[in-house]
């Protein structure tokens, strides 16, 4: 596989190869020159962000994808992050998928996939960590900590680069949890708690930018109000239904 790098870059998968067949995945060597390839491919993107089709190919290549399992949480974390804001964005819908759904992901001569997604992974886990966020803020709003201050760091954080492809996640539940929980907040910004918006001025920048990042149709616009008017009828249905079919068992108090 060597020959599809450059020869200023074959001293990545060497290097890594090497240090890992004398001292194993879990060694201080083999961590250093795994990570010594991860910051050379995040500091061309950061000098070139043009490079981001052969970046996407590089780390798809077999010998990358060979010590995905061996990297750390807080390097694949840092590797995710880093193709979530200089890469993704600049791809083809093609090369895109391609890299989301195949990025720690092995094919084998069996033609059996193993391993989990990359991307999806660590995506799924910013929606899950800012879904909990924002709910605990609007449950405790506008008693203290949840503060304008502290909705503005929550909505900062809600506009990671990995979350504007929150698309894929595979659990549905997940996904619809985490808009619920966005427009929740931006809604309040509007009636509730308008005046946090005249206390942190930056709020109103980040409902703006947050509802054409996470609720822009082509062709339509923003669609917030209309699909969080459909998901409230939705589950205020379900709940009816639910409490209906409580009062019809037998022995249940009319």
């Amino acid at each position: 596989n060597l020959h599809k790098f450059e020869p200023k870059t074959q001293q990545f998968p060497l290097g890594c190869l090497c240090a890992l067949l004398q001292h194993g995945k879990d060694s201080k060597v083999t961590q250093e020159k795994v990570s010594a390839w991860v910051d050379f491919i995040l500091d061309r993107l950061m000098r070139s962000p043009t490079t981001a089709s052969e970046v996407a190919e590089e780390c798809l290549s077999a010998p990358f994808q060979r010590l995905l399992p061996v990297m750390r949480a807080q390097l694949r974390d840092s590797l995710a992050d880093g193709l979530g804001e200089h890469v993704l964005p600049h791809l083809d819908q093609a090369l895109q998928k391609r890299l989301l759904d195949g990025l720690g992901v092995e094919t084998p001569a069996s033609g059996t996939s193993s391993g989990t997604p990359l991307l999806p992974e660590r995506i799924e886990a910013l929606v899950v960590k800012c879904t909990e966020e924002l709910n605990s803020w609007f449950v405790s709003a506008p008693r203290f900590p949840a503060t304008p201050l502290a909705l503005a760091d929550a909505l900062a954080r809600a506009e990671h680069p990995l979350l504007r492809f929150f698309t894929a996640v595979r659990q549905p539940q997940k996904k619809e949890a985490f808009l619920v929980a966005v427009a929740l907040c931006l809604q309040s910004l509007r009636q509730r708690f308008s005046w946090m918006r005249i206390t942190e001025p930056v709020l109103e920048r980040l409902s703006h930018d947050l509802q054409n990042r996470l609720f822009f149709v082509q062709n339509k616009g923003p669609v917030m109000d209309f699909w969080f008017t459909d998901r409230m009828k939705k589950y205020n249905s379900e709940a009816n239904a639910r409490i209906a079919a409580i009062f019809a068992q037998p022995g249940v108090p009319k």
